[in-house]
């Protein structure tokens, strides 16, 4: 027996210590659904607010679980979310969670309370909860990252009789006081609503709890597959957004799990100037925990050893991403030189796209590497026509790359791409185009632009 208890006794303390270590996570969850007939009554908030508050805490976040708020509720349930997390230090993760109705007021969104005496637009900033305060409140927090997760929009009456736009308006994340950024969440698109479900929890409640507990998945990618499955549970009726400005890896479970660097099959890579540095190692981005193998690229590049942004996307609707091209047809279109991973632009809808990587100061030399592609696959080689160029700080053309269309049953060797600077001026970005038109007509569905590596040499 009393080896038993110290047996226990250790197990405690190591469970202690454990816990100490960790990062202290704290959130605020609420679930508003009693609102009366004039403001439109919800069946599910409270339960999705529960399912929300169990997912967390067993992910190691320490729940303030509220239901059926009224406004000075909702407003102390704020506030002692910053007391909460002052208290638990500078390493902290606030996280705030809000299911209910919510509107947009001249582009400012807010939360509705219950019973909220809501009968004009004169109304809503008095007696509702701007989601800007709840933004405000954790700047001001001594956390290291903050996340605001907002399953709003949920179809009221309210707008229409008001005349308001539907949905929320778009908030940008604000990395604030937060070292580790910010992100903010929505279930729906800004200007759309959310469904509220027909069973015990709305669509995106259950897709985020069920991802939540899934170990080693970054945020940003966990997010981005709550939004696939959302879209099929919903025929795309629904669509959730996120804005981020997340820095570093977080995880709600477990850490994230590199993947194996391939061996390099490719060419002898001519790189090996001392001067020339890679932006980031394209094989250590986790794309096998998304469900499309893909992972939106603006975090990590901005976060690789050069740090790149994106910038001037288009079309809109369009992402930047990495994707684990290794699997593409069973392994057979692809085979890694340097990386599993391209960075390539999805979404484009099968016409002419484009963005620019923007580098932090201007630099000699950018070589690109493009991965070797097989012909024997059952779709074969139909490559989009692509131009790369180097721009400098004006953004005026230094140098450029362009290849027209390819339909071919020949397989596409791997080649650098070298783009160079002027005597006068550095490049200071590159512009990626790509167009999938033969003579107008849309013959190709991807884009051009697969690069397995980047490479700057300094001036």
């Amino acid at each position: 027996m009393r080896l038993l208890t110290i047996r226990a006794l250790l197990c405690l303390w190591l469970l202690a210590a454990t816990s100490a270590m960790a990062e202290p996570r704290v959130a605020l969850v609420i679930g508003n659904s009693g609102y009366d007939t004039r403001l439109g009554h919800l069946d599910n908030p409270i339960h999705d607010a529960g399912k929300i508050a169990a997912t967390l805490r067993q992910a190691g976040f320490d729940v303030d679980l509220q239901t059926d708020l009224d406004r000075q509720g909702m407003e102390a349930a704020i506030a002692r979310l910053g007391e909460r997390v002052n208290r638990a230090g500078t390493e902290t993760t606030a996280l705030f969670f809000y299911a209910g109705h919510g509107l947009q007021y001249y582009g400012i969104n807010y939360l509705v309370p219950i019973g909220a005496p809501l009968a004009t637009q004169e109304d809503i900033p008095l007696h509702a909860v701007a989601a800007d305060s709840i933004v405000d409140r954790l700047s001001e927090a001594t956390g290291h990252r903050g996340i605001l997760i907002l399953d709003a929009c949920r179809n009221s009456p309210l707008p229409r009789r008001m005349g308001l736009p539907l949905g929320l308006a778009e908030m940008k994340a604000k990395a604030g006081s937060f070292e580790g950024g910010a992100l903010i969440a929505y279930s729906s698109g800004p200007g759309e609503t959310a469904l509220d479900g027909d069973g015990e929890n709305s669509p995106y409640a259950a897709a985020l709890s069920a991802e939540m507990l899934k170990p080693g998945v970054p945020i940003e990618i966990l997010f981005r597959n709550v939004r696939l499955i959302v879209k099929e549970m919903t025929g795309s009726a629904q669509e959730p957004w996120e804005s981020t400005k997340m820095v570093g890896e977080f995880t709600f479970v477990g850490p994230v799990a590199a993947p194996p660097k391939p061996v390099g099959t490719g060419p002898d890579i001519p790189i090996s100037f001392l001067r020339a540095v890679p932006i980031r190692d394209f094989a250590t981005i986790p794309t096998g925990v998304s469900f499309d193998l893909r992972a939106p690229a603006e975090r990590y590049l901005r976060e690789g050893t050069i740090p790149v942004e994106i910038r001037d996307v288009s079309p809109a609707s369009s992402e930047v991403v990495f994707f684990n091209t290794s699997q593409l047809y069973d392994g057979r279109a692809f085979t890694p030189t340097v990386s599993p991973n391209v960075l390539t632009q999805s979404g484009t809808g099968n016409g002419p796209a484009s963005f620019t990587l923007v580098l932090p100061r201007p630099v000699a030399r950018v070589r690109l590497l493009l991965p070797r592609l097989f012909a024997a696959t059952e779709s074969g080689i139909t490559f989009p026509a692509w131009t790369a160029t180097a721009l400098d700080a004006a953004g005026k053309a230094l140098d450029s790359e362009h290849r027209e269309l390819l339909g071919s049953y020949v397989d596409v060797p791997e080649y650098f791409v070298e783009l160079e600077g002027s005597a006068s001026a550095g490049i200071s970005a590159v512009r990626f185009e790509s167009d999938p038109r033969l003579n107008g007509v849309p013959f190709a569905a991807f884009s051009a632009v697969l690069l397995e590596g980047i490479w700057i040499e300094p001036m």
